[in-house]
């Protein structure tokens, strides 16, 4: 092969040699990704292109720039998609190519090897053991590496796709590329050498092997780094399965206790605030999250005077159906056509001010009773801030609906025309985690919960829990996935309040 080569004319050999190279850099960058496709996730660990391309640069110096640019151009371009536009590819195809240029024009006015190099950086290079010189190699590898991954983080920066584990992918890139250099660069730029019949350095197997040497430590260091990262999200992924799981529990007692008094509200005919509180106290018993469970009745303007005077107990202060006036204080309810006023609720005395609140008059609130009438199933709200008075916490809210005996229900209209009212449960996320996180095997950790059902821009969805005891450990200005992404944690789960978190 090598003596078919120099039997090629002058101009001949000009021309395969760029086509050559590039069409190498190419197929070894998609042998590359056709290994890291089939191993696991940040696998393999060195990047054997960047080492082409620091070998191109060596030996040709500025004229490696239409080589190895074709080769990159060409790998990355291929890698466009519907996610990845032409130009991004072209950018991110920049990188090695810069990288390996800046990298042999380094080792050049330094270390005295290749292209770049003056007749100061070769005498400097001759006083120095070749084990020095490789040091000084590796150093300035190890600074022109950072070119790559530093364009693909400006540009994701940029383009405002930037993730909280964006610092480790990063250092990913970087430590393959630096590796690639290493191990393939000066070996590869002497085996050149030696094929155009041009004069080594002294000492070259010496120098590579150095090199060599130095790149396997930065291959084992990222495999390290990278087992590690696998290794805690392993141990995170059954953190928060175990999370889910609990939730899942929790919201399942929650569900029964709520059909348990749908049931009961269908079975009796005249139930009385007395009656309702003695069995919704007998389902929170055990039931620490749960903040209140009330019956929120559908009551029509024509059916008010009745209603609120039926409710009016002996030696009781009269029922009125109110809503939120100046100042968030109850006044009695303009005339609808339509009330949804909480008629129960238990336990009854920590919730006395909010017993005739029509709930119509939130719209988080109306939107939760309209969805549970017309599906006729349980729901879950959006974020809501509880009634009561000092309440500051996000609320999730569940509501199950409840229908007259003997009508039919096949159809939403139907079931609007049969429909009586709704329970509501009502509890505090942050609570609930709270509770969560001391029964995990996990407890060094911390998890947070976003709502993300209102606004599928995760990056603005807002904070509703986190597993801290104590509710004031979070900074104020964190509110959002985003601020809380880059302040709090180096990732992230989410989880809806209105279905199993």
């Amino acid at each position: 092969m090598m003596r078919w080569y120099h039997s090629q004319s002058p101009v001949a050999r000009r021309l395969l040699e760029p086509i050559t190279l590039a069409a190498l850099f190419a197929l070894l960058a998609s042998i590359f990704l056709l290994i890291r496709n089939l191993l696991p996730s940040e696998s393999p660990l060195l990047f054997p292109p960047a080492g082409l391309a620091l070998a191109v640069f060596l030996v040709r110096g500025r004229r490696g720039m239409s080589v190895v640019g074709l080769g990159t151009l060409a790998f990355y371009m291929a890698q466009a998609d519907a996610n990845h536009s032409l130009t991004a590819m072209a950018v991110m195809g920049l990188g090695p190519t810069l990288q390996a240029a800046l990298a042999a024009w380094l080792v050049g006015r330094w270390c005295g090897m290749g292209a770049f190099a003056t007749p100061a950086s070769v005498q400097r290079a001759r006083s120095m053991s070749p084990l020095a010189v490789g040091a000084g190699v590796a150093v300035l590898m190890a600074l022109a590496s950072t070119v790559a991954p530093g364009l693909e983080a400006a540009r994701v920066l940029l383009s405002g796709a930037a993730h909280p584990d964006s610092a480790n992918v990063w250092q990913h890139g970087w430590l393959i590329g630096l590796g690639g250099m290493l191990m393939g660069g000066p070996l590869m730029y002497f085996v050149a050498l030696f094929w155009g019949k041009e004069t080594l350095p002294s000492n070259p197997l010496i120098f590579s092997l150095a090199s060599i040497v130095a790149g396997v430590g930065v291959t084992a260091f990222a495999t390290i780094q990278v087992s590690d990262r696998q290794q805690q999200m392993a141990l995170l992924t059954d953190y928060g399965h175990e999370v889910v799981t609990i939730n899942s529990r929790l919201m399942q007692a929650q569900i029964t206790k709520m059909v348990a008094l749908k049931a009961f509200m269908e079975s009796s005919k005249d139930v009385t605030a007395q009656t309702f509180e003695d069995f919704a106290s007998q389902l929170l018993s055990n039931e620490p999250v749960l903040h209140a469970i009330s019956w929120v009745a559908n009551v029509s303007g024509l059916e008010r005077v009745g209603f609120e005077r039926h409710l009016q107990g002996p030696g009781q202060a009269p029922f009125r159906i109110t809503e939120a006036g100046a100042g968030d204080t109850p006044v009695a309810a303009l005339l609808r056509e339509d009330y949804f006023p909480i008629t129960f609720v238990a336990p009854r005395l920590p919730n006395l001010q909010i017993l005739g609140w029509d709930m119509s008059q939130d719209p988080v609130r109306q939107e939760l009773i309209a969805r549970a009438r017309d599906s006729g199933e349980i729901v879950g709200s959006a974020p809501v801030r509880l009634l009561l008075k000092g309440a500051t916490l996000p609320a999730a809210l569940t509501a199950l609906p409840v229908y007259r005996a003997s009508m039919p229900l096949a159809t939403m209209a139907q079931r609007r025309q049969a429909f009586r009212g709704v329970v509501i449960s009502a509890y505090e996320p942050q609570t609930r985690y709270a509770d969560i996180r001391h029964v995990i095997r996990l407890t060094p950790a911390e998890f947070f919960v976003f709502d993300l059902a209102s606004n599928s821009d995760e990056t603005s969805a807002q904070l509703i829990a986190w597993s801290s005891p104590d509710v004031h450990a979070l900074p104020p200005q964190i509110g959002t996935w985003q601020a809380c992404a880059k302040a709090c944690m180096p990732s992230t789960g989410s989880a809806n309040p209105g279905a199993s978190a």
